[in-house]
């Protein structure tokens, strides 16, 4: 696809209008602190469950990524506040934390700073209880608005930040992730943040065949990710469940939400959106319940990133398969494989002084 192409395809938006936003209380058997509800299948390869709980202050996610494989037909069609969060954290802190030695992932399956939270502020309040209570929290983002809390951030010991640049072409954004920031806005995250020594992860995620998965510009992402001050890179292909839902959508997806087989189009015609296909359904494999790119593909693409790392940054795939992960991962945590969500060794919450 040539470049003209790339922002012809980039000018044309999705539905116009804007996400709902609604708000609920938590009812008084909901947890909000907790393990992770969809079970990764090799406790192996994965800490998720086992050394990394999930906080996710919001449901669903205004970022419209088209790509997104954290939502699912029955996810509520808005975005849900929840008004009570913030006093059901510290409940389930607490009752069930105390003691233990987890990280908090707040992002795993929505931005924490999405727009809404511009307005509602949940983190302004949720990051002072969590150093309170000494907890290792990993804070996953697109988004800018996190340099609003980096007064809170940065002299925290026990935290780190993820940013996700999933490429640098303004182009490439405005097709699959329209709602988010611009991939040069948060290379500029990453700079303030690691000026101010709060360690970044950038997550290279997802890489999506035939779009984004070019060696150079991954090479060039890298090299602009390094000289911001980042020390991991994080890296995944593309994962699509077998319904279709994330391919095709369905009746249920918000009309603020493209499916991704719509963003393929827009971005290279339905040749480009039948060779994903192929590659998926037909000689995808199945891996922690969503289809990846067979073998050689995944590790011929996560190698180039790795390669480009060189000595500058550590390097670890997310959920690739155990024969990935043990080739290609050198972020050490205690002499175990690291990832985003294991970054550092989690301290153990405590109570709060009085």
């Amino acid at each position: 696809m040539t470049q003209g192409e790339g922002m012809e395809a980039a000018q044309a938006k999705p539905a116009s209008l804007e996400p709902e936003v609604v708000a609920r209380r938590l009812k008084r058997g909901e947890r909000v602190v907790h393990p992770p509800r969809v079970a990764v299948s090799s406790q192996a390869e994965c800490y998720l469950g086992r050394r990394v709980h999930v906080l996710n202050v919001y449901e669903r996610c205004g970022h419209a990524c088209s790509y997104c494989f954290a939502e699912w037909p029955w996810s509520p069609p808005a975005i849900v506040v929840r008004e009570n969060l913030v006093e059901r954290v510290e409940r389930d802190l607490r009752r069930f934390y105390v003691g233990r030695r987890v990280v908090l992932n707040l992002g795993s399956a929505t931005d924490p700073y999405q727009p809404v939270e511009a307005e509602r502020g949940f983190m302004r309040r949720l990051l002072p209880l969590l150093e309170a209570y000494g907890a290792s929290i990993y804070v996953c983002t697109k988004s800018t608005l996190v340099l609003r809390d980096l007064d809170l951030l940065a002299p925290y010991q026990h935290r780190w930040v993820g940013v996700t640049i999933t490429s640098l072409g303004d182009s490439f954004s405005q097709v699959f992730e329209p709602r988010a920031p611009k991939p040069s806005e948060r290379l500029k995250v990453v700079e303030e943040l690691s000026t101010e020594g709060v360690p970044v992860v950038v997550r290279v995620d997802p890489i999506i065949p035939f779009i984004n998965d070019d060696p150079e510009g991954l090479a060039h992402l890298v090299d602009e990710v390094a000289s911001a001050g980042a020390k991991l890179i994080v890296a995944s292909t593309l994962k699509l469940d077998r319904s279709g839902w994330i391919m095709d959508g369905s009746p249920s997806k918000p009309s603020w939400k493209r499916a991704l087989s719509e963003a393929l189009r827009k971005w290279g015609g339905e040749a480009v959106e039948s060779k994903v296909r192929e590659l998926y359904y037909e000689r995808g494999e199945l891996l922690h319940g969503y289809l990846v790119p067979p073998l050689d593909y995944r590790l011929k693409v996560l190698r180039a990133v790795k390669e480009a790392c060189g000595d500058r940054l550590g390097f670890a795939p997310c959920k690739m398969g155990m024969e990935v992960r043990q080739e290609l991962t050198t972020w050490r945590v205690d002499g175990e494989f690291g990832c985003a969500c294991y970054m550092y060794r989690p301290a153990k919450i405590k109570k709060p002084r009085p």
